[in-house]
């Protein structure tokens, strides 16, 4: 899975657990790390903040931890550029 932000934007990520089998099963408490925080940070309830500075486009791997399971998302900042104009 992957999301992409623009600098300054944040989206929330969530998890769900599965048992051995694929049934639903609680998480637990769960721990979000970023693998580069100068380019996005995330909270401690899975909120994803794009912070790179300038005009280039960063990507940081954001993962969830619970116990001994883990998954990882990335995550594409970049700075909008203007693509096209539309007369009103």
């Amino acid at each position: 899975m992957s999301i992409s932000l623009i600098i300054g934007a944040s989206q929330e990520v969530s998890v769900s657990g599965q048992d051995q089998v694929g049934n639903p099963i609680g998480t637990g408490s769960v721990i979000w790390t970023t693998s580069d925080p100068t380019i996005a940070t995330v909270s401690s309830v899975g909120l994803v903040t794009g912070h790179i500075t300038g005009v280039a486009t960063g990507t940081v791997s954001i993962t969830a931890t619970s116990g001994s399971v883990s998954t990882t998302i990335t995550v594409v900042v970049y700075s909008p550029t203007l693509t096209t104009l539309a007369v009103a």
